[in-house]
């Protein structure tokens, strides 16, 4: 879902190339991006998506997702849920 979102809310271009990173650690996953907003004033975000997953991750665990948001880049940490 949060690669979707880099997508959806990104522009791309030739001359507007989208950077994705996707980081595995031992305890997060982290997705990050850097910004190029679409000017679509039709398509604004309703942040149904990101909201739906923090409320997964509160039923799934007690540790949090981290969402960093600068001028240039977005930045979403997951705690990686182990099973047992």
């Amino acid at each position: 879902m949060l690669l979707e979102n880099c997508i959806k809310h990104n522009e791309i271009s030739n001359d507007r190339n989208l950077y994705i990173s996707v980081i595995l650690s031992e305890d997060t996953i982290s997705i990050e991006n850097n910004l190029n907003p679409k000017i679509e004033s039709n398509q604004g975000s309703t942040g149904i998506g990101l909201n739906n997953i923090l409320k997964r991750y509160e039923i799934l665990t007690d540790r949090k997702v981290l969402i960093n948001k600068s001028s240039d880049s977005f930045h979403v940490s997951l705690p990686v849920l182990k099973t047992q």
